[in-house]
């Protein structure tokens, strides 16, 4: 049975009394003892300030997120907004987090439901397609092809969103969006693990500059590989017509690609773009730092951030703060049912896609140990 698994099976029945309830307790003392504390920092707002003061030591900041599995309905939505509220005001009204969180993350599948997601992506595509090269098109004829029952959900999400972000921008935050939205503030994610990520990117790039506006860049390998196959109804990622790229070391070649053509950006206007390198790579990082050298950009540019998962890599983030660059670790608070579901899936499909290479799952799973043994 799966970590996973026996987590589930332990949290429906450690209530329950005889062998199974005690065992089922038992394990879930070891987990919050083992790996829970080492990926997140308690299960409240205010345990997280002892993890961003040890960070602070090493001149980082924090990327904080109260994180748990989605359950897609219109009362988790508004739940989830209600958890932002008192994420974004915790922020505000603590001290210790004021100049310290520097980043909150935000899944667009915890405010709107996936299966509208998809039609307005089909609806945008086919706008696109329709519209003149170089325009976007307008907001009504997008909402002219909805039925009356979507409209009003797609209105209600966007509501969410820009709540949300106006949320981000009163703490003085930068909002980390896995979407493609055109806010200065927020940070949209770009998978490089897709095939066509970097023509993806590009198209951005070219519209960014050409209006004038701002686009933040969150550049990551991907941790959907399993989830990008089966949506796609595919059985084989090395399929010409697979969503993915066929093996890790393409992928690796279109993040350094693409890392390196952003920077390029920044070194001509640090202004216009900013860049967020998700990764626990060392190579990929040790790239980003040589370009940065050779472009000229400063090693506190704000325009540049490396950010990590809390527990993943953490002397590769220690030792990039020290060194005077911007850098960011995930620190996850919540109470454990919600959240290690969550993380665990989290690092099983970071295993699955992509994962560390064996150098670094060596040092995670020594740092795993070390706490289970302390």
């Amino acid at each position: 049975m799966s970590v996973r698994a026996m987590t589930r099976c332990a949290i429906e029945k450690r209530s329950g009394w005889g062998f199974r309830g005690f065992v089922s307790r038992l394990w879930i003392t070891w987990l919050k003892r083992g790996i829970f504390k080492l990926y997140v920092a308690g299960e409240e707002f205010q345990d997280c300030e002892r993890v961003v003061r040890f960070l602070s030591i090493f001149n980082m900041s924090a990327i904080i997120d109260h994180s748990k599995e989605e359950k897609r309905t219109s009362e988790s939505y508004a739940e989830t907004l209600k958890d932002k509220e008192y994420l974004f005001s915790q922020i505000r009204n603590s001290n210790w987090a004021k100049d310290t969180v520097q980043f909150v993350p935000i899944k667009p599948t915890s405010l709107i439901p996936p299966s509208l997601l998809e039609k307005i992506s089909e609806i945008s595509q086919d706008l696109q397609r329709e519209s003149p090269a170089g325009e976007i098109p307008g907001i009504p004829g997008f909402e002219a092809r909805l039925c009356p029952g979507d409209l009003q959900r797609f209105r209600e999400s966007r509501d969410y969103l820009r709540r949300v972000s106006e949320m981000a921008r009163e703490a003085g935050v930068g909002l980390l969006l896995d979407a493609n939205t055109k806010f200065p503030h927020i940070y949209n994610t770009y998978q490089m693990y897709l095939r066509g990520g970097d023509e993806k990117l590009k198209k951005d790039l070219n519209f960014a500059k050409s209006k004038g506006c701002c686009l933040g860049i969150k550049l990551v390998r991907g941790a959907y590989m399993t989830s990008e196959i089966e949506s796609a109804s595919l059985s084989d990622p090395e399929s010409p017509v697979s969503p993915i790229l066929p093996s890790k070391i393409e992928t690796d070649r279109q993040y350094d690609r693409c890392m390196e053509l952003v920077l390029g950006e920044i070194a001509q206007n640090p202004q216009g773009f900013g860049l967020l390198v998700a990764t626990h790579n060392r190579r990929s990082i040790s790239k980003a730092l040589e370009i940065m050298e050779s472009q000229g950009i400063p090693r506190d540019s704000p325009s540049v951030h490396f950010a990590q998962i809390m527990g993943l890599c953490d002397n590769l983030g220690h030792a990039l703060g020290t060194a005077g660059y911007n850098a960011h670790k995930l620190v996850l608070y919540g109470e454990f049912n919600d959240v290690f579901p969550w993380l665990l899936r989290r690092l099983d499909e970071n295993k699955d896609s992509l994962g560390a290479t064996v150098e670094e799952s060596r040092v995670i799973w020594q740092g795993i140990w070390e706490r289970l043994s302390s």
